[in-house]
């Protein structure tokens, strides 16, 4: 079987699509005999072989005010690469122009068509596009019409895959047919409570006894750092720790002006190594994330596969990571409800929340349950097309 993904949300410091494909590689190379084939932007057009293996680099042009993302438009240049490979699978990992290309190529070329619906797009970015920029009486319109787009696109797709309960409701009540869950995993041995490493902590500057409050993402509006920024700024002075934020993005002077007059904000940059990456979640204490629109919580989920117990807000799959035995879950777009949570998180129990975190991701999750759920999807639309 060649397996083909396309996507726009790849870049060297994106998150969770990323990890997701590469987690899906690893498992090709290691589990199966198969084939896989993946097309993501680029400066400049390249491709790279290794070991069944082709990733095929396509030069797109940067996606305004969204760095580090670009924007994949040569759609000649998409279908010139199906022709060449013939894929017998191609996921759809964006939304935007990448299905077009690929529904032309379908039209001529027997193959599976899946859509997996990553990004809530009608929500997280055009309805928030229109409220960023005061287009208030347009958000209900500009979200219909990204929805009707949305139902074009997936239900042109073989099958659609979602990785939250959330998520299925919300495409469903979108009338987009042929809906899977498939929830997304981690792996559980690099992301441990036993890579807790005290001399991490000493070079950020929190002694033992004090709380370190981490953040590990893109740094954006749709994460919504401004509002967490705000929420820990209203504990700062009383809070007995500091918080750490990792990642890159658009926000990124944002958080850093902030760190300038606040000496319990640390900014550090974002970790491709996720080694270093698991390190410094087992070297903290609680996870904090703002953002509203998760379709999953990768982050959270590998935050708790680190022992720690999260503050998350009120929407999205949040409240499918987090209940009150593991976390808090807060009020959107509110600064004061978020840094209630934090307190009353750090004041009360917050190393036995994490720890029973730990105990539900070894049980529930893991990359081998996610690709074992969609190679045998694969296999049955594969099926039914003979």
């Amino acid at each position: 079987m060649k397996i083909c993904d396309l996507t726009q949300a790849y870049a060297e410091t994106s998150g969770g699509i990323r990890t997701y494909l590469t987690e899906k590689t690893r498992y090709i190379r290691e589990r199966t005999g198969h084939e896989h084939i993946l097309l993501i932007p680029g400066n400049s057009d390249s491709v790279r072989t290794t070991d069944r293996v082709r990733q095929y680099t396509i030069k797109s042009v940067p996606v305004p005010g969204c760095k580090p993302y670009r924007f994949m438009y040569r759609l000649d240049k998409i279908i010139k690469i199906l022709e060449n490979e013939n894929p017998d699978i191609i996921e759809i990992g964006s939304p935007y122009v990448l299905p077009l290309a690929v529904f032309r190529y379908q039209q001529k070329h027997a193959c599976i068509v899946i859509g997996f619906y990553h990004t809530d797009f009608p929500d997280a970015y055009v309805a928030t596009f229109a409220r960023r920029f005061k287009f208030n009486h347009m958000q209900s319109v500009a979200r219909k019409s990204a929805e009707r787009y949305a139902r074009y696109i997936y239900n042109k797709c073989d099958s659609t895959v979602v990785s939250s309960n959330l998520m299925i409701r919300k495409l469903r009540s979108m009338d987009i047919e042929r809906v899977h869950t498939i929830p997304l995993g981690v792996d559980p041995e690099t992301f441990n409570p036993v890579k807790r490493d005290p001399s991490l902590r000493d070079a950020i500057g929190v002694r033992n006894e004090e709380i370190l409050l981490l953040y590990a993402g893109r740094l954006d509006n749709e994460k919504r750092i401004g509002v967490l920024l705000d929420a820990f700024n209203l504990i700062a002075s009383q809070f007995p720790g500091k918080l750490a934020l990792v990642g890159d993005g658009p926000q990124k002077a944002l958080v850093q002006a902030h760190a300038q007059i606040n000496d319990k904000l640390v900014v550090l940059p974002y970790q491709k190594d996720r080694q270093l990456l698991a390190r410094m979640l087992a070297s903290s204490d609680i996870y904090v994330t703002a953002g509203p629109h998760e379709t999953f919580g990768l982050s959270i989920l590998e935050a708790q596969a680190s022992g720690l117990p999260v503050v998350g807000v009120r929407s999205g799959a949040v409240p499918e990571r987090v209940n009150e035995a593991i976390g808090i879950v807060c009020d959107v777009d509110d600064p004061r409800s978020i840094a209630s949570g934090i307190m009353e998180l750090a004041l009360n129990g917050y190393k036995s929340r994490g720890k029973r975190a730990r105990l539900i991701v070894e049980k529930e999750y893991s990359w081998d349950a996610t690709f074992t759920r969609l190679f045998r999807l694969y296999t049955s639309l594969l099926d039914h097309e003979d």
